[in-house]
């Protein structure tokens, strides 16, 4: 595992406990804001990705927390490669204190609006 850190645009987390056709499932997910390929011209703005997130736990704790999303975030990615594909995962999520504050100011201009 090769793990790389970068700081980005967190838009969303979500996760599902619980049975699906007497599975039980366990998953949590990131949605990170990412630039589409501008190389070819045929491109403009920006997307958003999923990244399956490690340890549920995390997510856990960003939702039950006063953190407001979306916001700038510093997220630790991991990359694991087997023989038949390459993934990227999220490690862990740390916003940023100028995400917040951001994400605080916005909330305000929304509700003042």
């Amino acid at each position: 595992m090769k793990n790389f850190s970068r700081t980005v645009m967190l838009k969303g987390i979500n996760f599902f406990e619980g049975e699906i056709d007497g599975k039980t499932i366990v998953s949590a997910v990131a949605h990170v804001e990412e630039e589409l390929d501008l190389s070819k011209n045929n491109a403009k703005g920006c997307r958003t990705v999923e990244y399956k997130v490690v340890d549920i736990a995390k997510v856990k704790v960003l939702m039950t927390s006063t953190v407001l999303i979306p916001c700038e975030s510093e997220i630790v990615f991991t990359m694991v490669t087997t023989k038949r594909a390459q993934t990227i995962g999220v490690e862990s999520i740390t916003p940023t204190k100028q995400g917040q504050i951001e994400a605080a100011a916005l909330l305000k201009a929304t509700k003042t609006a």
